[in-house]
């Protein structure tokens, strides 16, 4: 079954803030079980971070290209269970 309505969350190097706005959504959406909601958060300009060890089976330079990729080059194809906060 396809949700109700979505609460979207743009964020922009909001680390410090984006869990709080997510764990009230949740906690609205939790109080409010008649409704079917989702809570995407659209992370729309950070960054990527690659990390990872060192493997001679891959070459390093191929890896760096992943850097160069745009997060907008992205696009959801399965989506998992709502988190429920309590």
């Amino acid at each position: 079954m396809s949700p109700e309505f979505s609460i979207v969350i743009p964020c922009l190097n909001e680390a410090d803030t984006v869990g709080v706005c997510v764990q009230k959504a949740a906690r609205w959406l939790a109080a409010n079980p008649d409704l079917s909601g989702e809570i995407i958060v659209a992370d729309n300009g950070s960054s990527w971070y690659i990390s990872g060890s060192t493997d001679s089976r891959w070459n390093d330079n191929n890896l760096n290209e992943l850097k160069t990729v745009s997060g907008s080059a992205f696009e959801v194809v399965q989506t998992g269970p709502i988190l429920h906060v309590s």
